[in-house]
């Protein structure tokens, strides 16, 4: 009798699971994080022989050194010419003890340099969205989190010239003392100019 009933209660738990993943399905919203490796995705280099991301650990920071490159595109020969530029301060800038950020150092077509270290600056570089990937990060650059815990993890889908994305909103980037209250469900718009807007 104990067999039969423990049975029934897993048969029912498989169909309550197989429910969710039918909705979730139908609803054409895949789940997705992002993380560092997303820079790779960038695809502007029209305007640039090369550039590299750099990932600053700490305002505090004071040479290069201290400092890593995340990713690069073009000619790696003109490394050479950036490996000495160095910005304390970026985008993406998250709280203290180290006050970390991103910034992007690019070798124009006429060879001169372009730091790219302010969140409008790091729009602009983006420009036309190409993936995915490029979207994500139009989206944390406006100061939103894609959460790795499942009970928040994000889901998008591309819908026309739109990636719209849901997720959670805990709060746009401050070094306030954060409130203890739940963080509400939103959708987000990117569309391919970069433009980023609430649904």
């Amino acid at each position: 009798m104990n067999i039969k009933i423990s049975t029934l209660f897993l048969i029912m738990v498989v169909l309550i699971n197989y429910g969710f993943t039918a909705i979730r399905i139908q609803d054409d919203y895949n789940p997705i994080t992002s993380d560092d490796s997303d820079f790779k995705s960038i695809k502007n280099i029209d305007d640039y022989l090369y550039w590299e991301c750099i990932y600053n650990p700490s305002i505090f920071s004071s040479s290069r050194s201290e400092q890593q490159i995340i990713a690069q595109l073009g000619d790696i020969k003109y490394s050479k010419y950036v490996k000495k530029t160095f910005s304390s301060v970026g985008f993406f800038s998250a709280c203290g003890p180290g006050f970390c950020s991103y910034y992007i150092v690019a070798v124009k077509k006429d060879k001169s340099i372009k730091v790219i270290n302010t969140p409008n600056d790091f729009r602009k570089f983006i420009g036309k969205i190409d993936n995915v990937e490029e979207a994500k990060l139009i989206v944390r650059n406006a100061g939103y989190i894609f959460s790795i815990a499942p009970k928040y993890m994000a889901s998008y889908k591309q819908s026309a010239d739109k990636y719209i994305f849901k997720l959670h909103d805990f709060g746009l980037q401050s070094c306030l003392p954060p409130v203890q209250t739940e963080p509400k469900s939103i959708t987000i718009a990117v569309d391919e100019m970069a433009s980023i807007s609430r649904l």
